[in-house]
């Protein structure tokens, strides 16, 4: 619903993108939807693409741990990369995310 409101405000399919945390793609098959039946057209029950890995309680203890800094984790210094971050949540929550996808984990926890 967020992305119909993007669209009547005629924001970038590429801002929408990046706002809503969906692929190009997504937008743009949302857009094609919208234009044809409005807001009522992007109406879906549930939530969208793959279950989640790791729960919102999992994430409070990874920032817990993160918040502590590396130096607590074992790590030799106080800065935190995204491989160490993904070791974190591993050794956290049991779910091994690529160093590279990290971010959007962080993201999420805000």
């Amino acid at each position: 619903m967020r992305a119909a409101d993007l669209f009547a405000k005629r924001v970038s399919q590429a801002d929408i993108a990046r706002e809503v945390e969906v692929s190009h793609q997504t937008v743009s098959d949302w857009h094609k939807l919208w234009k044809v039946g409005g807001k009522q057209a992007l109406k879906r029950t549930g939530e969208p693409g793959r279950p989640r890995k790791v729960t919102d309680a999992d994430l409070a203890k990874v920032a817990r741990a993160l918040q502590k800094g590396p130096k607590a984790s074992g790590y030799p210094s106080d800065l935190w990369t995204l491989a160490r971050v993904a070791e974190v949540i591993e050794n956290t929550t049991g779910v091994k995310y690529h160093p590279g996808h990290v971010w959007k984990v962080l993201r999420r926890m805000g």
